[in-house]
């Protein structure tokens, strides 16, 4: 969405070709549970909160899928992974990487693509004190230039609200379109040529710190154990006239999906934080996503505004 504030009007414009793949979700402005309508919530606690209700849209991904696969210039472009020129031991794109050749039997089909999820929010609007919160997909088949293409990007949901999502909520529609694409695939027709089954998989998601603290449901980075790499808990140093909380480079256990998984198990069943970890994250909805590796540091913000900046400003 970029950081530039944009109008209601110029936002509800970008809805014009999707007034037959959106769908409406309801949730309690008390407990975020997803509501069958736009109603009451039934438990006794929110109807006395008196809360009003929060809504969400989510994007048809199968429909998107057609449309896309309906176009051979898009199907010519999905090629580039066959056609590419690799350097064996090199990591040049994210076919190079462990995850992608761990599920090389799922991506061998020509008709399989990956996703990459980003997540985050943008500046509120002109006009009111909404956010907006899209989730957004990008097909890691095509060639790079091609992929962060608005006309090959898909929009799977999108959330304005004053508050932010509550991610599991928000999420769980998403990924339960995810799991059946994974599954079942869906139907279309290539190139206007021939039918076939496409299926895809969410293989890494990107974010930035507060957004992915809120996605795998752990605790910030200037928390404790804030760090969703190792198991460290962090100890506060001085920082001009504030605190914050440093991460000193030493000899510390790596976080796994595993050990993730049953932080969160233990945290349910307690009600308390194990190892930074607050429960389950909505990504756990995917057998095949491991949370730890496909979920990875946000190259813009922790390298190019992080490492990159601060030598930067030490050579200069």
């Amino acid at each position: 969405m970029g950081a530039q504030t944009i109008s209601r009007h110029m936002l509800m414009k970008q809805f014009v070709d999707y007034a037959n793949k959106v769908t409406v979700h309801h949730c309690c402005g008390h407990c975020s549970r997803l509501l069958s309508l736009d109603s009451a919530c039934d438990i006794a606690e929110c109807r006395l909160a008196n809360v009003t209700n929060s809504s969400f849209i989510q994007v048809c991904l199968n429909k998107q899928l057609q449309t896309l696969f309906s176009d051979v210039k898009f199907v010519e472009l999905l090629q580039y992974r066959f056609e590419r020129r690799s350097i064996p031991s090199a990591i040049a794109d994210i076919y190079d990487g462990t995850i992608y050749k761990e599920q090389c039997d799922f991506f061998d089909d020509p008709h399989s693509i990956s996703f990459t999820l980003n997540y985050d929010g943008a500046p509120k609007f002109k006009s009111s004190n909404m956010q907006v919160w899209p989730i957004q997909l990008s097909i890691n088949e095509l060639p790079p230039r091609s992929r962060r293409s608005k006309n090959y990007m898909l929009l799977a949901g999108l959330w304005c609200s004053t508050q932010k999502p509550p991610s599991f909520t928000f999420l769980e529609p998403v990924l339960t379109s995810l799991r059946a694409l994974d599954e079942n695939g869906t139907e279309i027709s290539i190139a206007g040529k021939s039918n076939g089954i496409v299926r895809a998989r969410l293989i890494c998601a990107v974010m930035d710190l507060p957004a992915k603290a809120m996605i795998l449901n752990c605790n910030q980075y200037n928390g404790a154990f804030g760090c969703s790499v190792c198991k460290h808990p962090g100890q506060m140093v001085s920082v001009g006239k504030g605190k914050a909380r440093s991460y000193p480079y030493c000899n510390v256990q790596l976080r796994n999906h595993q050990d993730h998984f049953e932080d969160a198990q233990i945290a349910m069943n307690s009600a308390t934080v194990v190892n930074g970890v607050k429960g389950f994250s909505a990504l756990n909805m995917l057998s095949y996503y491991d949370v730890i590796r496909s979920t990875p540091v946000d190259y813009m913000h922790c390298v190019l505004l992080g490492v990159v900046k601060k030598t930067s400003n030490i050579m200069v």
